[in-house]
């Protein structure tokens, strides 16, 4: 999701997350904090390409992603590019696909 709008990004996660980058057992709220905080830093993602990705469905209702994610971005006034390796687990809740799990691990 390429947005820098942290109101736009909450409506992909879900209620409750099993991981939110380091933090285990984070709730939306946690999340929306978060996504505040990279905002009021100034923090914008420029850019993003995704490479070597895999989807993998464990059941009808949970899928995992998993993908090497290269971001150009503006963190606390620097610009920078990162790659980095992405997880993300979706579980589908009334017809809809949210994130309940998400890490980034060095490349």
């Amino acid at each position: 999701m390429l947005s820098n709008d942290p109101d736009g990004q909450i409506g992909c996660y879900a209620d409750h997350l099993e991981r939110y980058f380091l933090r285990t057992d984070a709730d939306r709220d946690f999340v929306m904090k978060d996504l505040r905080a990279h905002q009021e830093r100034g923090d914008i993602v420029q850019s993003l390409t995704l490479d070597k990705v895999s989807i993998n469905m464990e059941s009808d209702a949970v899928a995992d992603l998993s993908f090497m994610e290269n971001v150009s971005n503006v963190h606390n006034g620097l610009s920078k590019t990162i790659t980095v390796r992405t997880i993300l687990k979706f579980m589908k809740k009334d017809g809809e696909w949210k994130i309940f799990y998400e890490r980034q691990l060095d490349a």
